[in-house]
């Protein structure tokens, strides 16, 4: 009976992950016919991470990214419609169109400007960085060439833009770093505040996630000798009842005594039990309120982790789709808080502080400021 009700679970997971996935290239489409390109180059990416498979979505970005590259040229912003092109030649080298049209681009630019070949050359080498996500290579080049020609408006235009994306960068890694606290992972969190130190992270950032650290660390040290106590009351009363105390094997292969008596793990097996007895009949939020008490009392409970991964991941990514992304964060926090080393669940994050940032930057250069991050 168990097994079945674990093999209709896995199969209600599987059937929300492909509606997710049809919903984000649905509203992906939507977005494209609707000539907003960023947001349906974003629901890609993030299909991309869902299913890096699926080819209707490799074909869909290809167009997006083409058409988009038109729309640019058609404004007049040559450099964007150059790097747009480069993304899209990056996923489909072979394309001779494209590769013509980049070739004009690259000339034509070089001609309204009038760049010398010197100066050409570091401009195109700067695009070719940031298409590549280097972007400390491309802010030298581009200050190179301004130093060469400071009233090239163009690059002028592309080092300010360079240095919204390091901004956008470092707002990610700062956030990664505040999940990371939140799961409790302090030596992976400490290891992205140094690279948010690497990459000029202000004082006042780097002390507030330090901060936040030392905060998490003494939480977690009295969780730790919370535990201890419990487990010892424990096997004290096990002790007395003459009730056997379950062994765990540790990583190293030794075995350490756990705080669930036999009984009470006979107690959590029915409440899971009742759990997926809930989600199945389509009682989420009961489910995960059970799932939930459970993992408290048992954080190794495999089938529970999960469960409650799988479940925090579905409900992020019905809210990203819905265009929530508050919603998605926390709830993929909430996955990363349950199975902490999940690659899903990061990759997830990640996404979505991309978005954040550049939403952040957006408003930021809204209100008259620079970047995204202070």
């Amino acid at each position: 009976v168990e097994a079945d009700r674990r093999r209709q679970m896995e199969e209600a997971f599987a059937e929300n992950e492909r509606s997710r996935r049809q919903q984000l290239l649905d509203t992906a489409q939507a977005a494209y016919e609707a000539g907003d390109h960023a947001a349906a180059l974003d629901r890609l990416s993030m299909l991309r991470l869902l299913d890096p498979a699926n080819t209707q979505a490799e074909d869909l970005e290809l167009d997006v990214l083409r058409d988009l590259s038109r729309t640019q040229e058609a404004a007049g912003d040559l450099a964007s419609a150059i790097i747009t092109l480069g993304q899209f030649m990056a996923k489909a080298p072979d394309n001779a169109d494209a590769q013509a049209d980049l070739t004009r681009l690259h000339d034509k630019s070089a001609t309204i400007a009038q760049r010398s070949r010197n100066i050409q050359e570091l401009y195109s080498r700067g695009l070719d960085a940031f298409v590549a996500e280097e972007f400390d290579v491309a802010h030298r080049l581009f200050i190179d060439a301004r130093e060469l020609a400071p009233e090239d408006a163009d690059i002028t235009a592309m080092l300010d833009r360079v240095e919204r994306m390091r901004s956008q960068r470092l707002a990610v890694v700062c956030g990664e770093a505040r999940s990371l606290i939140g799961a409790g992972l302090i030596d992976e969190a400490e290891a992205a505040i140094n690279r948010a130190a690497s990459m000029g992270a202000s004082a006042d950032s780097l002390s507030s996630l330090r901060s936040l650290v030392g905060e998490r660390r003494r939480e977690l040290a009295y969780a730790t000798e919370q535990r201890r106590r419990e487990q010892e009351m424990a096997t004290q009363l096990a002790a007395l009842n003459n009730e056997p105390v379950d062994g765990i094997a540790t990583p190293s292969g030794t075995t350490m005594r756990s705080t669930i008596s036999a009984s009470r793990r006979a107690e959590l097996a029915a409440l899971t039990g009742r759990a997926n007895e809930l989600f199945a009949a389509g009682e989420t939020d009961e489910a995960v309120r059970i799932w939930e008490l459970v993992l408290s009392e048992d954080p190794r409970n495999r089938d529970v982790v999960d469960a409650l991964r799988e479940e925090y991941l579905t409900r992020g990514m019905a809210a990203y789709a819905a265009g929530d992304l508050v919603g998605a964060v926390r709830d993929w926090e909430r996955a990363l808080r349950v199975a902490p080393d999940d690659p899903r669940t990061q990759g997830y994050l990640e996404r979505a502080r991309q978005q954040q940032a550049r939403i952040r930057a957006l408003k930021s250069d809204e209100d008259g400021t620079v970047g995204g991050v202070r």
